[in-house]
C-alpha cells in the first residue's frame, strides 16, 4: 500500500519550496500514480512546464493552481500555488496563513487521491529532449519524465529521395510546413529525428516512426503528419518540380543563415534521447 510522510516546510532552490511529500515508492512509481489519477480525473490536468518538468494541476471545486515537481529521493515537491487566472506564487511570495490554506487544499484535493492508486509498469524516460551541449544541466534530481512507446509505422518517401542527400528530409518537412500552413518542428541528426516532441524515428528507405512521446496526465490521440492527406498531396509524383523550387529556397536561406550547404546539422543538436534508443542507432552512409 502506498504511504507518505509529510515533511516541514522548507525554502529551497531558486524558487523554494512550498512543501515536500515523501513517499515510499519510487521516483518513477510516483510519476505513474500521479499520471493514473490524472488520465482518470482530466479536469484536473493542466500542463507540463517542458524546460523543467514541473506538472501543473487545476482543482474544481477550489479554482486553484499547484505546481510540483517529482523527483529526488522519493517525493512530490509544492513549487508554486495560487488561483486560477492569476499568477502562481511561490514559497516566497506567500504570507502564513495563504501558505498553509494552500498547503491544506493540496493535501486534500491532490495529495491525499493519490493513497490506494498502484503504479504501473512504465516505460520513462528522464529528461528526453535535453541538447547533448547541455548535458551537464541541473536535470539530475529533477527531471523532465516523458513517457514513451514503441512502434514502427513505414511511410513511403518521395522519389528524389533515391538521389538527395539524407538532409533534405528537414528541408522536406519544412517545406510541407509552409505549404501546409501547419507549426511543424524537427530536429534531425544524421538519418534519425523528431518531430514536435511527439514521435520519432530514422530515414532509410522509407520514413520510419519508432516511437511516440507524451508527458505526465496528458491524453493524446496518436498521429503523425505522414496520415495526412494534404502530405499525400505534397508528395505527389505530380508535385515534384514544386518541391524541388521548396528545396533550393530552404538551402539559399540557409546559406544566407551562415549553414554550410553540405553541413547543414550540426553533430552537437543530437540528443541524449536518441542515444538511448536502439532502434534509432541504425545509421546509413551519406
Amino acid at each position: 500500500m502506498t504511504t507518505f510522510l509529510n515533511s516541514c516546510i522548507i525554502g529551497a532552490g531558486t524558487h523554494g519550496k512550498i512543501k515536500d511529500y515523501h513517499f515510499d515508492n519510487s521516483n518513477e512509481e510516483i510519476v505513474s500514480m500521479v499520471d493514473n489519477f490524472l488520465l482518470s480525473n482530466p479536469e484536473y490536468y493542466d500542463t507540463v512546464n517542458e524546460d523543467n518538468g514541473w506538472v501543473y494541476i487545476k482543482i474544481p471545486s477550489t479554482k486553484e493552481i499547484f505546481g510540483f515537481s517529482i523527483g529526488g529521493d522519493s517525493k512530490i515537491v509544492l513549487i508554486a500555488a495560487g488561483k486560477q487566472n492569476e499568477t502562481t506564487k511561490w514559497e516566497g511570495d506567500l504570507g502564513y496563513f495563504e501558505k498553509e490554506s494552500f498547503i491544506a487544499s493540496f493535501e486534500k484535493n491532490f495529495i491525499n487521491n493519490l493513497k490506494g492508486i498502484k503504479p504501473n509498469k512504465i516505460k520513462l524516460l528522464k529528461t528526453p529532449f535535453i541538447l547533448s551541449i547541455n548535458k551537464d544541466i541541473d536535470t539530475v534530481m529533477w527531471p523532465h519524465y516523458v513517457f514513451k512507446y514503441d512502434t514502427l509505422l513505414a511511410y513511403s518517401l518521395p522519389n528524389e529521395f533515391d538521389t538527395l542527400s539524407i538532409d533534405h528530409f528537414a528541408d522536406l518537412l519544412l517545406s510541407f510546413a509552409k505549404y501546409s500552413y501547419q507549426n511543424i518542428e524537427i530536429n534531425q541528426y544524421q538519418n534519425i529525428f523528431r518531430i514536435n516532441k511527439d514521435y520519432s524515428g530514422y530515414v532509410n528507405d522509407s520514413i520510419y516512426i519508432t516511437a511516440y512521446y507524451r508527458v505526465i496526465g496528458q491524453e493524446r490521440k496518436y498521429y503523425t503528419i505522414f496520415n495526412q492527406q494534404k502530405w499525400q498531396d505534397y508528395v505527389a509524383k505530380s508535385n515534384y518540380k514544386n518541391r524541388q523550387i521548396d528545396y533550393k529556397s530552404i538551402r539559399a536561406d540557409k546559406v544566407k543563415k551562415g549553414y554550410a550547404e553540405t553541413d547543414v546539422y550540426s553533430e552537437y543538436s543530437h540528443e541524449l534521447w536518441m542515444e538511448h534508443n536502439d532502434k534509432l542507432k541504425k545509421k546509413n552512409s551519406r
